[in-house]
């Protein structure tokens, strides 16, 4: 892998980023293994954001730029349907 490095961000909250040219890959580290209970996505004027709430009573909260896009799309990796 080119361009590892881990980082930390306010309160110690560790990240693996991966960067190649042109895209840069950000893994969450502390959310391996927990169950997800509720994926939610806010927007407002000016303020959008994507609250993972997991069952152990921790969330990630992701905010986004107003002018960065993002498309969904729910896929089942098993079954090769990528």
């Amino acid at each position: 892998m080119r361009n590892q490095k881990r980082t930390t961000s306010p309160g110690q909250f560790a990240l693996n980023e991966r960067n190649l040219p042109h895209r840069r890959f950000v893994e969450f580290p502390l959310i391996r293994g927990k169950t997800i209970e509720k994926v939610e996505l806010f927007t407002t004027r000016g303020y959008h954001s994507i609250a993972i709430d997991l069952q152990d009573h921790t969330s990630l909260n992701l905010e986004i730029e107003p002018t960065f896009i993002i498309n969904a799309e729910f896929q089942q990796r098993k079954k090769g349907d990528i």
